[in-house]
């Protein structure tokens, strides 16, 4: 099963490489050519663990959508019966650095579309603040636990959804 995980994540970071234009290998290392390739391998990996991380909270929406009826019901036993609740509360509740949180409000919509600089500058907290008031909370520009939680379930139940269409790969139980 992790394997079809890794499968989609690989299937979709192809179609966001293709569809952007950015495809491209890394540069050979001659002289300043080597702090490119040093540059490049950086954002490779941080897009290895962008789509890790996408994974991570695309399979704990999922599994919190499939206890959701327990937890309406006050059905404590039933979400005790498995630690699967524990670690989608854990992967939503991880705490995010300033680029992968840019990453994450542009996938839900930021407008105008957020630079991916990895440094908190007024956009951002303005993205942040707009995501607060969609989801009810009080517009504050800071990330809280409640306004990460609700940003990664977001994430997670959109790229859920993505990799079950381009894959049909079903994410979660």
């Amino acid at each position: 099963m992790p394997l079809l995980y890794i499968f989609a994540g690989a299937a979709l970071f192809w179609l966001f490489e293709r569809a952007s234009g950015q495809r491209r290998g890394l540069p050979k290392p001659r002289g300043a050519s080597l702090v490119r390739a040093e540059m490049q391998q950086l954002h490779d990996d941080s897009v290895s663990w962008y789509v890790n991380h996408l994974m991570a909270i695309a399979h704990a929406a999922a599994t919190l959508d499939h206890v959701r009826p327990l937890a309406e019901r006050g059905d404590i036993e039933g979400l005790m019966v498995s630690d699967e609740v524990g670690k989608a509360m854990a992967a939503l509740a991880t705490p995010l650095d300033v680029l992968t949180l840019q990453r994450d409000l542009n996938m839900l919509g930021a407008r105008p579309a957020l630079a991916e600089t990895g440094t908190m500058d007024k956009a951002t907290t303005e993205a942040i603040r707009s995501l607060q008031q969609r989801f009810g909370q009080v517009p504050t520009g800071k990330l809280d636990s409640d306004a990460r939680i609700a940003l990664t379930y977001g994430v997670g139940k959109i790229y859920a959804r993505d990799a079950s269409a381009l894959c049909g790969i079903r994410m979660g139980w």
